[in-house]
């Protein structure tokens, strides 16, 4: 819950948007050796209601990610990597 807050606030991402993200949409590394330099970053371009997709293709965007909402969420992938783990 702790990365799902913290990205929330820092990001600005709605609930629904929130709901959406897979890992497959989060940079955490971005590439700051490239020309110009890509931060650690999310893909925000799907959200989840009751009544199915309402992102539009202009309302997607890209959001830069702080470093503090970068560290919840490493340590949130290092935890679901030990629950998958244990779970063999």
């Amino acid at each position: 819950m702790h990365s799902y807050i913290t990205l929330s606030l820092l990001c600005g991402l709605r609930t629904e948007e929130a709901r959406a993200l897979r890992w497959s949409h989060v940079d955490l590394d971005g590439d700051p050796a490239g020309r110009p330099p890509v931060p650690p970053h999310v893909a925000v371009w799907r959200s989840v209601r009751v009544h199915g997709e309402t992102k539009t293709e202009r309302s997607r965007r890209t959001l830069g990610l702080p470093a503090a909402a970068v560290q919840a969420l490493h340590a949130w992938s290092r935890s679901q990597a030990g629950e998958r783990l244990a779970a063999g």
